[in-house]
């Protein structure tokens, strides 16, 4: 093999290694821009990422200041506050409440289906069939 036979041969690889090289360079940049081959590849990650993402950009509720009967009491007697005004409590449990709730919700929803199906199935009498 001659020096020119050499020298074609390496600048030869050297294209095909540049046009290789270009080629994954491309598909590289094109995965780095495209977001979906990032949860592809980590789904469980990404899914974590954006939990916490949404966790601390979710707004905070205000914080709840609870005041005791006692300390109400005691800053209407130095005027730095009105005085307690008796609240009616409701009895029994909020779960009760809430199924009990549910339970009219679903009682009166079948009540109208029931009635709509009656009204829609009740014929009148001396009613002649339509004739198209």
């Amino acid at each position: 093999m001659s020096n020119d036979d050499t020298i074609k041969a390496i600048q030869q690889r050297m294209q095909e290694v540049r046009r290789e090289l270009s080629e994954d360079l491309v598909t590289s940049a094109r995965d780095i821009k495209d977001w979906r081959s990032y949860v592809r590849a980590n789904p469980w990650l990404c899914f974590a990422a954006a939990a916490a993402v949404g966790y601390y950009l979710a707004p905070k509720g205000s914080a709840i200041v609870r005041i005791s009967e006692f300390d109400l009491r005691r800053l209407a007697k130095e005027g730095l506050a009105a005085a307690p005004v008796p609240v009616h409590q409701r009895t029994g449990s909020r779960l009760a409440r809430t199924l009990w709730s549910n339970l009219a919700g679903l009682a009166m929803r079948g009540a109208l289906t029931y009635v709509s199906h009656r009204l829609a199935n009740t014929k009148i009498p001396n009613e002649e069939p339509a004739r198209f």
